[in-house]
């Protein structure tokens, strides 16, 4: 009987190699979304930049139709 449970046991675990391939593809997935969080990151800063020269060059051009 301890051999059939046993069995069953390793049956229903995820072997060593299952493991390490899902592991390896978490680690995978939590690179590449840092690597997008971060391009983000450097997207949102660009706008707000362009958004700040935009509002810079339209004060600029209402000097120049007064």
């Amino acid at each position: 009987m301890a051999d059939i449970t046993e069995a069953a046991a390793k049956h229903t675990q995820p072997s060593h190699t299952e493991n390490h391939k899902a592991r390896q593809e978490q680690i995978r997935i939590l690179l590449r979304l840092g690597d997008l969080e971060d391009a983000e990151a450097n997207l949102v800063d660009a706008l707000a930049r362009a958004r700040a020269e935009i509002t810079m060059l339209r004060e600029k051009m209402k000097l120049f139709q007064k």
